[in-house]
């Protein structure tokens, strides 16, 4: 029985522990393109021409950091 407890109480604590991993690269992920696409908003008023190169690059970076953030709650 005891020995039930230990293997049921170790995998909370492994669940606890991925959901703490994916929650923080969830935030870093959310600030990154939040400051991301700040940037982007600035350049475009300095240059409205590079609208879809800004754009292109935001959402290419934001694809990527969703998978990330994906990978790491599969993991």
């Amino acid at each position: 029985m005891r020995s039930e407890v230990d293997l049921v109480h170790g995998r909370a604590i492994v669940q606890a522990a991925r959901t703490q991993a994916v929650e923080y690269v969830a935030y870093t992920a959310l600030r990154a393109v939040e400051g991301l696409t700040e940037l982007e908003a600035q350049a475009l008023q300095r240059n409205p021409l590079g609208d879809a190169r800004y754009k292109a690059i935001v959402d290419t970076v934001t694809g990527t950091l969703a998978r990330i953030v994906a990978e790491t709650g599969m993991g």
